[in-house]
């Protein structure tokens, strides 16, 4: 579970993208203990000034509202922030058609036994450099998928088309978006 404490840094860095001014309201949010409101806020005001942001930046936004549970409602709007120029960034947000696309091969691949079958997946971040993916990985009940998910793994299709043995895909689990984060990170 994060915490205010943990998180701040990375918030810190964020929000001195913004204008001075924005950079002050955004802190003081986080620092009275409203950091779903500030991460939503950092959102709308990077918009707003259209701050151009590099993929690391992006990805570190992204995981930081995974992580205070705001993914959902500002998800879109971090993949609609202007883009840095940046050569070779180390991973990036999936785009929603690519994630359509890499999550097929992922159900054709995931047979019975393999650590992510039955769970709902949704392909979230993407490497550059080795093809693995990070996938936020939802359980299932009878009235569809959990609101929470329930792990994250770092993912390396083969790109097959279908299963081979339980032990493929080659994946790594982890309970926070920030571990597999730091998993993906390790390939560069």
């Amino acid at each position: 579970m994060a915490t205010s404490l943990q998180d701040r840094p990375r918030f810190a860095v964020l929000s001195s993208l913004l204008s001075a001014p924005e950079e002050v309201t955004a802190l003081e949010l986080w620092d009275i203990g409203e950091q779903e409101n500030a991460i939503v806020g950092l959102v709308d005001t990077l918009l707003h000034e259209r701050v151009r942001l590099t993929e690391r930046s992006r990805v570190q936004l992204a995981v930081l509202a995974e992580t205070w549970g705001v993914w959902d409602s500002v998800g879109d709007r971090i993949g609609e922030c202007e883009a840095a120029d940046e050569e070779n960034p180390p991973w990036w947000l999936v785009r929603p058609g690519r994630a359509e696309m890499i999550g097929g091969e992922l159900v054709r691949e995931i047979e019975q036994g393999h650590v992510l079958h039955g769970l709902e997946l949704v392909v979230w971040l993407e490497c550059g450099q080795c093809d693995d993916v990070l996938v936020r990985a939802y359980p299932r009940g009878p009235w569809g998928p959990s609101f929470l998910a329930s792990l994250y793994a770092v993912v390396h299709p083969t790109w097959r088309g279908s299963a081979e043995s339980p032990s493929l895909p080659e994946t790594s689990v982890f309970p926070t978006a920030e571990e597999a984060l730091g998993a993906l990170n390790a390939c560069r």
